[in-house]
C-alpha cells in the first residue's frame, strides 16, 4: 500500500504508528499556482520548479530535482502489478 503524505511530520507519525506500506512525502501544494495538463512529466516538473522558485525565492534546479523525484516515486508506486 502506498501512503501519500503531506509532509515530513506526517510521515514520521505514520512511521511510528507501525502501519505497513510505502510512504511518499508530497512537499508541494498543488492548489497554489498553475498546474498545466499538457506537459510531459519532465516539462511539468520544470514548469512547477520555476514557478515555485520564483514564488519562494528558491533555487529552481533544487526544486526541479525534488519535484521530479517525487513524481517518479508516485509513478512507480501506481504501476499495475
Amino acid at each position: 500500500m502506498l501512503h501519500v503524505l503531506n509532509g515530513e511530520s506526517t510521515a514520521e507519525s505514520l512511521k511510528q504508528s507501525g502501519l505497513a506500506g510505502e510512504q511518499l512525502v508530497w512537499k508541494e501544494a498543488l492548489m497554489w499556482g498553475p498546474t498545466p495538463a499538457d506537459l510531459s512529466l519532465s516539462e511539468w516538473c520544470r514548469f512547477r520548479a520555476d514557478f515555485l522558485a520564483d514564488a519562494n525565492a528558491k533555487d529552481a534546479q533544487q526544486m526541479f530535482r525534488r519535484s521530479h523525484a517525487a513524481r517518479r516515486g508516485l509513478g512507480d508506486a501506481v504501476k499495475p502489478r
